[in-house]
């Protein structure tokens, strides 16, 4: 059947050769060898020629074939479908409906639309290196709820060996698809924006280098009914279509349509070629079965070298390592954080209190008062001969005080006002008695000054006392003395 968008030209049949034998070797730029295995023989021949039509009319590709005495069996020319009166390539007709041109933001992100799936039997490689063909039919890939999940997913720079989740999309993701999903019979796009800048440079890249081509991520439950699809036998069916997320890699098992075309006008920028999705030419692009692996990630199998796998197994290694260490991190970081709350807490805390003894000070002029009525009151407590004062309150005191004046003083009930009159009362006791004693104090200590001075006659001498001067005093002894005294 004709390709899509290639001129091909059959040497051999392909049924002479070996199952998934075949490859794609470029001659040059839009011209393709297609080589496989003979039945029965190891030996690489060529079994076809395939013409890029954007690079060769089907005048032109004759032509070389003609130039270069190439035998062929048979040739066929790209693929057309009539759409109203006019005949247009199917694949031009959906490349530049579904496509939009790529252009830079100003943040230096880079936004676009492309084709990312389409319609077809693809193959994929079963654990024990056979191929199973898949297809994915329309009413699968074009189901309401299947392009739902399309829209706003995570893009990663190749496809995790996980799924995409909020546990792993920020080490992951480099862009985002849009929600604005377009399809044609054959295929759907969506637009989308890359934001990571070397995934950005990635796709600028050139030649083999340069990664442009999408591959979707996905989860379906396979039927595994086999059949027969416009004239392609498949093994199983895909349904129930849930996206995951997009992969930018270098190939993609949609082939050239879905890719980031740069400008598509420029076809030097970007290769426009479209593989056959419904016959044996995605096939030509794998490794001999013997020179491949297979990984199983999230329910889908995928085909790849023996490094790449175990490049893929090392990283996962060191991912799990880095996730260890990041999770010490956090660990160290929560502690830290918990030291810092706690040190503010008491820092509030000491700062409230300061602000509270601020608040709090006491005049120097009022602290003086205090101080000199609480040694009066104890002053007054010694001469009332308190015991304990150091253990009693200044109510307490009073209270001693009055006792100690007026046994007989009823306290119980009494509030401070009453205590305090009563105190004062006793207080002018105390003082009252001390006088007297002081008085009492000052006559004994005169007369006895009597015998040792003599006063002046013009000297005021106090009641009670006779003053008596020194020869007289000697005369009234020496007079005991003659009487026989002593």
């Amino acid at each position: 059947m004709p390709f899509p968008n290639e001129h091909a030209a059959r040497i051999i049949d392909p049924e002479q050769f070996q199952p998934n034998s075949f490859r794609r070797k470029e001659i040059k730029p839009g011209l393709v060898l297609i080589t496989g295995k003979i039945k029965g023989k190891n030996t690489m021949v060529g079994q076809s020629y395939r013409f890029n039509k954007e690079k060769y009319t089907e005048t032109q590709a004759k032509q070389w074939l003609e130039e270069n005495k190439v035998k062929n069996i048979s040739f066929e020319h790209a693929s057309t479908v009539d759409i109203g009166k006019k005949r247009i390539d199917i694949m031009d007709w959906t490349t530049e409906y579904l496509t939009g041109d790529v252009v830079g933001t100003p943040e230096g992100y880079l936004k676009g639309r492309s084709i990312v799936t389409n319609i077809g039997v693809f193959p994929y490689r079963n654990e024990d290196g056979s191929i199973r063909w898949e297809l994915r039919e329309p009413k699968e890939v074009f189901d309401s709820e299947s392009l739902e999940t399309l829209k706003m997913k995570p893009i990663c720079n190749m496809h995790p060996d996980q799924k995409v989740d909020t546990q792993n999309i920020k080490t992951l993701q480099i862009g985002t698809t849009g929600s604005q999903v377009q399809t044609d019979p054959y295929a759907l796009s969506i637009d989308w924006t890359i934001t990571d800048p070397d995934s950005i440079m990635e796709i600028k890249e050139k030649g083999k280098k340069g990664k442009k081509a999408w591959s979707m991520g996905y989860d379906c439950e396979l039927d595994m009914t086999p059949g027969n699809w416009l004239g392609v036998p498949y093994d199983a069916v895909q349904r129930k279509i849930r996206y995951n997320h997009q992969a930018l890699v270098p190939e993609g098992r949609a082939g050239d349509l879905a890719k980031i075309k740069m400008d598509r006008k420029d076809t030097s920028i970007c290769d426009f070629s479209v593989k056959q999705d419904l016959a044996d030419s995605n096939i030509f692009e794998m490794e001999d079965k013997e020179n491949m692996k297979t990984i199983h990630i999230d329910g889908v199998d995928y085909q790849a070298e023996a490094k790449v796998i175990e490049s893929l197994t090392i990283a996962k290694a060191d991912n799990q390592i880095l996730s260890g260490k990041n999770k010490d991190l956090t660990d160290n970081l929560s502690k830290l954080t918990a030291e810092r709350d706690d040190f503010k807490e008491r820092f509030d805390a000491t700062k409230k209190e300061n602000e509270t003894l601020k608040s709090e000070k006491v005049d120097q002029g009022k602290i003086d008062k205090i101080v000199k009525e609480k040694l009066a009151l104890l002053s007054i407590a010694q001469r009332a001969k308190i015991d304990n004062i150091d253990n009693l309150s200044d109510i307490e005191l009073k209270k001693a005080i009055i006792l100690k004046v007026s046994p007989n003083a009823k306290l119980d009930g009494k509030d401070e006002i009453y205590v305090n009159v009563r105190f004062d009362a006793c207080v002018e006791t105390l003082d009252e008695e001390l006088k007297n004693t002081q008085d009492k104090a000052n006559i004994q200590t005169m007369k006895s000054d009597v015998f040792t001075s003599n006063y002046k006659n013009d000297q005021k001498v106090p009641e009670g006392i006779t003053i008596l001067n020194a020869d007289e005093i000697r005369n009234d002894h020496y007079a005991n003395i003659k009487k026989g005294g002593k």
